[in-house]
């Protein structure tokens, strides 16, 4: 084989390769993170809320909030184990626990997106009482999205439960699922 018939088979085989993978590979959406602020919150025996500074300014529409309990708190009671973070304003972080008689430490980040990115809040519950299960509530959205496929939906669950009485309860009782439904409905169960 020549010289040129060689260089026509590669770049041949280089483009029939770059075309079967863009034709069976799915196309994938990213966004780009902004800034990322992270930190942890002591809570005492008594604490059921404390604001934080997050250490800088965010847009709350392209930020979302993670916490996650960092002690072991699961010995007490559940109201104890469980936080949930809503912004104050676009420098501070509030942090919530339902009741309070063990101290706790609560790691946190908020997750600022550059664009593509739209964040909605919201509070809801679902039925009283100390058995939920089989429950479900369809909640309406506050801004229709343009894709709900691409949309992923945060829950963060906190009840004033009193002790324990197995050693399932906390996961019995606050496994919560979410579901984006349509551009301008979700269901939690």
């Amino acid at each position: 084989m020549t010289q040129n018939k060689k260089l026509l088979a590669a770049v041949c085989f280089s483009f029939a390769i770059t075309v079967s993978v863009s034709i069976l590979s799915p196309t994938v959406d990213a966004a780009q993170i902004k800034k990322v602020y992270r930190g942890v919150t002591n809570f005492d025996t008594d604490d059921t809320a404390l604001s934080v500074d997050i250490g800088g300014s965010i847009v709350p529409s392209k930020t979302i909030i993670l916490v996650q309990v960092t002690t072991d708190t699961a010995v007490s009671r559940d109201q104890n184990s469980f936080f949930c973070g809503q912004f104050e304003d676009s420098q501070t972080l509030f942090i919530d626990r339902a009741g309070a008689s063990t101290s706790a430490s609560v790691s946190w980040q908020v997750i600022e997106f550059e664009d593509g990115v739209n964040v909605q809040r919201g509070l809801s519950s679902l039925a009283a009482g100390v058995n939920p299960a089989g429950m479900s509530k369809t909640i309406d959205l506050f801004a229709n999205m343009t894709d709900y496929k691409k949309a992923v939906p945060i829950i963060q669950t906190k009840a004033a439960f009193g002790q324990n009485s197995n050693d399932n309860e906390m996961t019995d009782l606050f496994w919560v699922d979410a579901n984006i439904i349509s551009n301008s409905q979700m269901t939690i169960s």
